[in-house]
């Protein structure tokens, strides 16, 4: 089922006029079974459409999916303080969800309500009880080995000559952007409070840079369609290409993949007990190792999920795949990220 852009105004004037039609005792019940959720489109929607939605409303739970990705979502809840947020339960990216905490976005999480997160990885654990993880991203190379005869081994390796022309980015201001700007920043000695070699990186790698996405799905759709062979991506996005048999491959820097985490926190305002049953049913094995295979290819974030022989090493499971894994200073990063995509926009164009 396709996702929408949709208010919650939409959601509940729609649910209130079926109710009303209907005209049958029990109406106001009926509408307290109703949960609001984001998800970010295309696997992520399928995912949690079959693994998290689904087995509610077996229980008598209505859920609508709204696609929506983290940044709005979060400017969204905060515009709507004092009413009804536009969702009750958020999914959102490291960046962003450590901002929408400290802004107090989120309710804090009674956690002996969530007896499922007790399964999640040690490491993967939030510090403040705002939001469990509900799935693991990595961040490495996507690129058609049928089209570019070399691999490539490193965030270097995309100023070869032979990548010319074939490359794809995305802005900053997606998670995608922002890890790659920094990936390119350490490559030249930078870090998170020095940014400025990155963006030299970017401006010197420009000739060989074919497109500039803002939306890092976009970056998919073009590398399936080859009009762009190479790029940083997520794992996931990458993997859904590969598993059309168009040769795409993935591949993690020598510098090491960069993790990134996907977060359900529960908005203020929301129905907290239908929400506090989402984020549990997201946490539940059958759930998680659903999300990890076809069509999502979402890394668990609880301990004993085995993929399929054929994704291990790209979509991340065990301990030692964790292990791999670089983290960055996303507090660090959310104080100066807003200027780094102001300048982005202004300064990088192809």
């Amino acid at each position: 089922m396709p996702t929408r852009r949709i208010s919650r105004r939409e959601v509940l004037v729609g649910g209130t006029a079926v109710a009303l039609a209907a005209a049958v005792p029990g109406r106001a019940a009926a509408q307290a079974k109703e949960l609001v959720a984001n998800t970010y489109g295309g696997g992520w929607e399928a995912g949690h459409r079959a693994a998290i939605a689904q087995p509610l409303e077996k229980r008598g739970i209505k859920v609508t999916l709204v696609s929506m990705l983290a940044a709005e979502l979060v400017a969204r809840t905060k515009a709507s303080a004092g009413g009804r947020p536009p969702v009750d339960v958020a999914l959102v990216d490291d960046g962003p969800f450590l901002l929408a905490v400290k802004e107090g976005v989120f309710q804090q999480l009674p956690m002996d309500r969530i007896p499922n997160a007790r399964r999640v990885y040690a490491k993967y654990r939030a510090k403040e009880p705002f939001g469990v993880p509900i799935g693991a991203s990595q961040i490495g190379i996507a690129y058609n080995a049928r089209t570019l005869k070399t691999r490539p081994e490193s965030w270097a390796d995309l100023w070869k000559p032979e990548y010319k022309g074939h490359i794809g980015l995305s802005t900053p201001a997606s998670t995608l952007g922002t890890v790659t700007l920094l990936s390119f920043a350490r490559l030249r000695g930078g870090h998170e409070g020095n940014v400025e070699p990155g963006f030299e990186a970017v401006k010197s790698l420009l000739p060989s840079v074919s497109s500039i996405q803002a939306v890092p799905a976009n970056l998919r759709t073009l590398l399936e369609r080859g009009e762009i062979n190479i790029a940083p991506m997520w794992h996931h996005d990458t993997t859904i290409v590969k598993m059309k048999g168009t040769g795409v491959e993935f591949v993690l820097p020598k510098e090491g993949g960069i993790a990134g985490l996907a977060w359900l926190a529960i908005t203020k305002g929301a129905n907290t007990d239908l929400a506090l049953e989402y984020l549990n049913q997201g946490l539940e094995p059958d759930s998680q190792k659903l999300m990890a295979g076809a069509p999502s290819y979402i890394g668990p974030v609880i301990e004993g999920i085995e993929v399929a022989p054929e994704l291990r090493g790209i979509v991340p499971a065990t301990p030692a795949d964790l292990e791999r894994l670089k983290t960055l200073d996303w507090p660090k990063i959310n104080e100066q990220r807003a200027e780094w995509i102001a300048r982005w926009n202004r300064e990088i164009k192809v």
